[in-house]
């Protein structure tokens, strides 16, 4: 199967089985809670800064309201860490029920919500594992990073330019080798560590080729925003488009696993046993 197909497969499974749109406007509606309750607690909070008070009454800045704004950014940084912590998540139990779904429909079973979201939540000790091998391995590129572009100067703004280079190359690979991981704590049943190493065997393997699939599905992303210029129904149509190629791409993990690494995994003889002289 091409790299289009991978994609086209991944839209093909909602197409044949709309109840898979139900958990990502599930989630949707989650996230959106979420975030105006969260969003009301934060402008209850600046309503009440006197650094923010000041700052929306005079045109000149102080050096006091400064210290103010840096410390009430410090202070809301905790509330917003626990908040994208909470949403990732949450996240991460629909992505696991989504590669579940994945599984039920390959192994040529009748999609079931419940089924899928059950086994989320037994294999989410290890997905969540690793979420956090993922994200500390992120964070530590990240720090390296800032730690050169703190040696370099903010000041010399190419050695700022190629550091951001590195660092979106850096994430893209990083993002490839990660790419199978929690389809192999789901559908292989992986403990965190052993997904982790597998899919970065198979990102090596099939680097251009996941790469490729990440191109694709940007174009498409690209495609639908497009559509937002349209007249009055501009805006439901990219909503309606956003919206499918957000669920094809919970899929496309375990599509790729069916159709790259299932079947070469079949296709490969176990080593044969030689007979012991006697």
């Amino acid at each position: 199967m091409s790299i289009t197909g991978v994609v086209s497969e991944s839209f093909g499974i909602i197409k044949k089985n709309p109840i898979v749109v139900l958990p990502y406007f599930a989630f949707l509606i989650v996230a959106v809670i979420g975030g105006v309750l969260f969003g009301l607690s934060l402008v209850s909070h600046l309503s009440n800064n006197a650094a923010i008070a000041a700052l929306a009454s005079q045109t000149t800045i102080t050096k006091a309201m400064l210290r103010g704004l840096v410390g009430l950014f410090l202070s809301v940084l905790p509330a917003f860490s626990v908040f994208l912590v909470i949403i990732s998540i949450v996240a991460l139990f629909f992505v696991g029920a989504y590669i579940s779904l994945a599984k039920q429909i390959y192994g040529k079973k009748k999609p079931s919500l419940g089924a899928a979201f059950s086994e989320s939540a037994s294999r989410f000790p290890s997905l969540l594992g690793a979420l956090i091998i993922y994200t500390v391995t992120l964070a530590v590129i990240g720090l390296i990073l800032l730690g050169a572009a703190l040696l370099v100067s903010f000041s010399n703004l190419a050695a700022i330019a190629l550091l951001a280079l590195i660092g979106i190359i850096l994430a893209i690979i990083l993002g490839v080798l990660f790419f199978q991981a929690y389809t192999l704590v789901v559908i292989e049943g992986k403990r965190a560590v052993d997904a982790v190493k597998a899919s970065i065997m198979i990102g090596r393997q099939r680097f251009w080729t996941i790469v490729g699939i990440g191109i694709v599905v940007v174009i498409l992303a690209f495609a639908t925003d497009i559509l937002r210029i349209i007249p009055l129904i501009g805006w439901i149509l990219g909503f309606i488009g956003s919206s499918i190629i957000a669920i094809m791409e919970f899929f496309i993990p375990p599509v790729f696993y069916y159709t790259y690494v299932k079947k070469e995994t079949k296709a490969t003889p176990a080593p044969s046993k030689k007979r012991k002289r006697r």
